[in-house]
């Protein structure tokens, strides 16, 4: 988390248990809700994005790092009327995917941050790139096709 604060983050929770994250989320907001949530760790976590949505809000799912299954309070989702979408980044026809690189690329260049690399292998040690990728690196790791 440290590293992430460097970076500029406002915020960086502990993303190791739900309920933690909830805890420190609610501490960092007070009373207030969020709108938009695009959740990336799945599995126990839904639930979390959901108790920490505000009424109409809505969340989106990029991700399932910590599972492929949910228990979700379906109360919560009437009552407060969220919405909970699915993106496939993967589904996009190459032309819209020009268009998101595009804005993405714009705000990156706006704000003077770049990507975080961890490490550069050469080609000839993409299995260890594989092995450093497992260890869960802050950064891209990545591998140099050719000089």
């Amino acid at each position: 988390r440290k590293e992430l604060l460097d970076l500029g983050a406002d915020h960086a929770l502990d993303s190791s248990d739900p309920g933690k994250m909830e805890e420190e989320a609610k501490a960092i907001l007070g009373e207030e809700r969020v709108h938009l949530v695009v959740e990336n760790l799945g599995g126990p976590f839904l639930q979390t994005s959901i108790n920490l949505s505000g009424e109409h809000g809505r969340i989106l799912v990029i991700g399932l790092l910590a599972g492929l299954k949910s228990e979700i309070v379906l109360g919560q989702i009437i009552f407060k009327q969220t919405r909970i979408e699915g993106v496939q980044v993967g589904a996009w026809t190459a032309e819209e995917a020009q268009i998101a690189w595009a804005g993405i690329v714009e705000k990156l260049d706006a704000s003077n941050q770049r990507p975080v690399i961890d490490q550069v292998f050469p080609f000839e040690e993409v299995q260890e790139a594989f092995t450093r990728l497992d260890e869960g690196p802050l950064g891209k790791v990545l591998v140099r096709v050719k000089d």
